[in-house]
């Protein structure tokens, strides 16, 4: 899991796992539940980091990529270049809007009952340890109420982010949903205005933000103030 791979390597590597971790009904409820601290790792840094480098060093030999287990550090992965001389070391930070308490509470209502509403709110009592009942409402939602809460959702990522020191060897990804938010042109615009006017900020420590969306196919880059 710690080995540093290529783009292509890592890409094998992680297709291979997501087979696994979906091989049958009773993989994919353990997956989903991401109570396994490497399987929450996996899906919430290994897989984004193999997404970034297939979009942005796909097919290249003299680049590494490899995740970093260490939680005490302030990035998850590094990226190394060993095409320039010196090397160029890239610290990368992920944080996802897909990933999160209201999602765990989701996919525990897909594996007990099969079928769950991807978007319908979520409404719980009491707790795990206690134990809980939870309700996903089955209602229809208009997609700009789903754009609009992912909006929300990647300036709290980013100023949770916001709040530690890093340099400019770091860039920001964050991981957004492109499935259901943020699927067309017009999205992808309303997306573009909203980082740029709202989440941009000189106290973002890093080089660079990058908005990952989770289907792969999408990746938008925004130079940060502090760096320039």
């Amino acid at each position: 899991m710690m080995l540093e791979r290529a783009p292509d390597q890592l890409a094998s590597w992680v297709d291979q796992k997501c087979r696994e971790l979906s091989s049958s009904p009773e993989a994919r409820r353990y997956a989903r539940l991401r109570r396994d601290e490497l399987v929450k790792k996996f899906y919430e840094e290994l897989r984004p980091l193999s997404l970034f480098a297939q979009h942005c060093h796909s097919g290249r030999n003299d680049v590494y990529c490899q995740p970093n287990l260490n939680k005490r550090d302030n990035f998850d992965a590094v990226i190394r270049n060993c095409s320039t001389t010196p090397e160029t070391i890239l610290f990368i930070q992920f944080t996802s809007t897909t990933e999160s308490y209201e999602e765990s509470l989701r996919m525990e209502v897909l594996n007990e009952g099969g079928s769950v509403n991807a978007l319908g709110k979520v409404k719980v009592k009491g707790t795990r340890v206690t134990g809980h009942t939870i309700e996903v409402e089955n209602e229809c939602v208009l997609h700009s109420e789903v754009v609009g809460k992912n909006l929300r959702l990647i300036k709290e990522r980013a100023q949770e982010k916001a709040k530690r020191e890093h340099s400019e060897q770091h860039v920001l990804v964050i991981v957004i949903d492109d499935y259901f938010a943020f699927t067309s042109d017009e999205d992808i615009a309303t997306l573009k205005d909203f980082v740029e006017w709202v989440v941009i900020s000189p106290k973002l420590d890093f080089k660079t933000l990058y908005l990952l969306g989770a289907s792969g196919k999408t990746l938008l880059r925004f130079e940060l103030p502090k760096y320039r």
